[in-house]
């Protein structure tokens, strides 16, 4: 898809916005023409392009009934993971401007190439995975939002994606009831939210199955981020967040303080 020059600056200026921990003005969403998804994925490729630092897995957004009424989409919508903002457990990290939540999800690495084009089945992907972990994110705006939250506003965003931290990953997982795994975040102790695995589209090899098949392809020692299965705990600086996820084990970040 090709795009004018003026809508790819502001792609570019998300990139900076990212360098710097700065806040940028909202997207044009009028301007993205018929088809805004497509357009809001060419502008991804854009910030991509102009971030310059290495891709190392892909996210997975609204994930859950009540995610895509929050990004008013009927579907759901993917970007990329950073090489410098993927993070071990334990992880002291500064909380963005544009914070929007945590959230703990399940990430998948992968072993071998997922090709974007081909028509897998769950065992397909099941086969990819090398091995599966607790995991937080950190879910960020690069925007200063004038209107409600969309997908079409969050794609060019890097999917809202800030950073992931991972807890360790579990290699002999395929006995381990992935879908109902209960979930649970604390702030401070306090309980926040909680979930299951099914939550996010239903599983995360089902989530995993709609990446290769809808994303732009995976490589293996790819990270996959499978979608909130807890929703979003509000975090403040000086905090600290624990993810728990039954079978898998916890992770844990502190927010670093001001």
């Amino acid at each position: 898809m090709t795009l004018d020059d003026e809508l790819l600056s502001r792609a570019r200026e998300l990139a900076f916005a990212r360098k710097e921990g700065l806040l940028v003005g909202e997207l044009p969403r009028e301007e993205l023409g018929a088809d805004p998804v497509a357009a809001a994925y060419r502008l991804q490729e854009e910030a991509i392009h102009a971030y310059a630092v290495p891709v190392v897995g892909w996210k997975i957004g609204a994930t859950s009934p009540a995610a895509r009424e929050i990004m008013q989409t009927d579907a759901p919508f993917y970007g990329p993971l950073f090489e410098d903002a993927v993070f071990e457990g334990g992880a002291t990290l500064p909380l963005p401007p544009g914070l929007f939540g945590v959230e703990v999800e399940i990430v998948l690495r992968l072993g071998r190439d997922l090709p974007r084009g081909n028509a897998y089945t769950e065992a397909d992907v099941e086969a990819a995975v090398a091995s599966v972990h607790p995991a937080m994110e950190i879910v960020a705006w690069r925007q200063l939002l004038q209107a409600t939250a969309d997908a079409v506003l969050a794609i060019p965003d890097f999917a809202l994606s800030h950073a992931l931290v991972l807890g360790e990953g579990v290699a002999d997982w395929r006995g381990l009831d992935l879908i109902g795994a209960a979930a649970a975040c604390t702030v401070n102790g306090a309980h926040a939210t909680e979930g299951r695995g099914g939550d996010a589209l239903g599983g995360p090899l089902a989530a995993l199955l709609w990446l290769a098949e809808n994303g732009p392809g995976l490589k293996a020692g790819d990270v996959v981020a499978t979608g909130t299965i807890t929703g979003l705990a509000p975090a403040k600086p000086g905090d600290e967040v624990v993810g728990e996820v039954a079978g898998l084990g916890t992770v844990r970040m502190t927010a670093a303080a001001d």
